[in-house]
C-alpha cells in the first residue's frame, strides 16, 4: 500500500522542489519617526503606538528641525527604512520649521507618508491639495485623536505590504 501511495504521489504530484518554495512573507511593521518639541506630546504619541504594537518606532527625541535633519542625513542605505514621519509644524528652532523636515525626509524616503501636526488655525495655507497628494502628506490640527493616528499607521502598514506597491528599501 505504501509503495502504491508513493507511486501515485510521484506520478501526480512529483517530488517537492524545496529550493523553489518561497517562504511565506510576513507583514512588515511600518517604522515611524516622531518629531515633536513638546516632550509630553512626544511621549503620548510613542506610548500610543507602542501599546498598539503595529509599528516600529525610531528611537530618539527630536525637538528641532536641525536635530532631525542631521540624523536623517547620517542615515545609511542599510539602515531600516522609515515609512511614516509624524512631525510638529513649529519646532524649537522656529515657526514652520517642520516643513523643512518634511522636505529633507521626502528627499530621503520619497514613497513614505507624512503627517504634519499643528496648533495653527491656518493649516490649509501650508500646502495646496496638489502638494499634499504629491508628498503623500496629511496636515492634522492639534489635538489629535489617537484612533486617527493608529488608523494612519494601519494604512501605511497595508501599503508597504502590498507586493506590487511596496517601496524599495534604502
Amino acid at each position: 500500500m505504501l509503495k502504491y501511495l508513493t507511486m501515485v504521489k510521484e506520478k501526480f504530484m512529483g517530488e517537492p522542489q524545496l529550493d523553489k518554495l518561497e517562504p511565506e512573507r510576513l507583514p512588515r511593521k511600518p517604522r515611524v519617526l516622531i518629531v515633536e518639541d513638546d516632550k509630553a506630546v512626544d511621549e503620548l504619541l510613542r506610548l500610543s503606538l507602542k501599546e498598539d504594537g503595529e509599528s516600529e518606532i525610531e528611537e530618539g527625541f527630536y525637538e528641532s528641525a536641525q536635530q532631525v535633519i542631521a540624523m536623517l542625513e547620517q542615515r545609511k542605505p542599510g539602515d531600516p527604512r522609515i515609512d511614516l514621519l509624524i512631525t510638529d509644524l513649529g519646532l524649537k528652532d522656529g515657526e514652520n520649521t517642520g516643513t523643512r523636515v518634511v522636505e529633507v525626509f521626502k528627499n530621503k524616503y520619497p514613497g513614505s507618508s507624512v503627517v504634519v501636526l499643528t496648533g495653527s488655525l491656518r493649516i490649509n495655507e501650508l500646502y495646496t491639495p496638489e502638494q499634499k497628494e504629491n508628498l503623500n502628506l496629511e496636515v492634522w490640527p492639534k489635538p489629535i485623536f489617537l484612533v486617527q493616528l493608529r488608523g494612519k499607521v494601519g494604512k501605511v502598514k497595508d501599503s508597504i505590504n502590498k507586493p506590487s506597491q511596496a517601496p524599495n528599501p534604502q
